[in-house]
């Protein structure tokens, strides 16, 4: 379960980390809490961690179903969990910059959680097949 609890804790620091660029962007913009509009450099970078939000709350649960079920080798989580990471990575470096080249980076972070979620129902569907 090391893997695991390795991969969600790498994704909730990458979220933290995302939210003190918040932070500093707040700061360095000049959009005082409780605003999130007012300088579109600063509402991209508060976009993206709303997005890794939304990403997360399917991102978790997805990673412990998909756990439940294929967790021999162990090590095999660690392939959806690092492309999802990576994937935000790319996104929040993409879309900081320029909105519209945030695709690459939040396709893979979507491909890992369809990965997830599918691999969580067969193995769900195979273990009621199997009584």
């Amino acid at each position: 379960m090391a893997y695991l609890d390795v991969i969600i804790v790498l994704a909730l620091a990458q979220f933290i980390f995302l939210g003190v660029k918040v932070g500093s962007a707040r700061g360095q913009f000049g959009v005082a809490a409780p605003a999130t509009t007012g300088n579109p450099a600063f509402e991209r970078v508060f976009r993206v961690h709303q997005n890794t939000l939304e990403q997360l709350i399917v991102f978790i649960p997805a990673c412990y179903g998909f756990f439940h079920y294929w967790k021999d080798p162990e090590w095999l989580i660690l392939i959806p969990g690092i492309v999802f990471i990576i994937g935000r990575f790319m996104y929040s470096s993409s879309y900081s910059k320029d909105a519209a080249k945030r695709g690459p980076g939040f396709i893979l972070s979507i491909l890992s959680n369809i990965f997830l979620i599918l691999g969580t129902f067969i193995g769900a569907l195979k273990s009621l097949a199997m009584g």
